[in-house]
């Protein structure tokens, strides 16, 4: 009896030892995947940092083109405006030149004309 009892025991133990060994085995697998996952979650934050101070920078570059932008706009409205009032004076001065030019044609005849009438009388 004594040696079932002994038998009964070192059985106990020995699955009590399967037990405890299949006990560290999961815990050391899940410490392992654990490590594994904090090592992936700061790779990830490492990269979502560097994602997001490339977005600043690149938010800062596209803010201050399209202030460039503006300018080159605003800088080309004036230009337009300059370019159309110019075209306005040589509309006017074209103008002039043409009454000028008829009048200096018309003024010499409309004198002779005029001489030739005060002669005739």
């Amino acid at each position: 009896m004594k040696l079932i009892v002994v038998a009964v025991v070192a059985a106990l133990a020995a699955v009590a030892a399967g037990g405890f060994a299949w006990q560290y085995q999961a815990h050391f697998e899940t410490r392992t995947s654990l490590a594994k996952a904090q090592a992936e979650r700061q790779k990830s934050t490492t990269d979502l940092k560097a994602a997001q101070d490339e977005l600043i920078a690149l938010r800062r570059q596209f803010s201050e083109q399209e202030m460039a932008l503006n300018q080159l706009q605003a800088e080309m409205g004036n230009a337009r405006a300059f370019v159309d009032a110019e075209k306005a004076i040589s509309a006017r001065l074209r103008g002039e030149l043409a009454k000028m030019k008829e009048h200096s044609a018309t003024a010499p005849r409309a004198r002779r004309t005029a001489q030739s009438t005060n002669t005739a009388k």
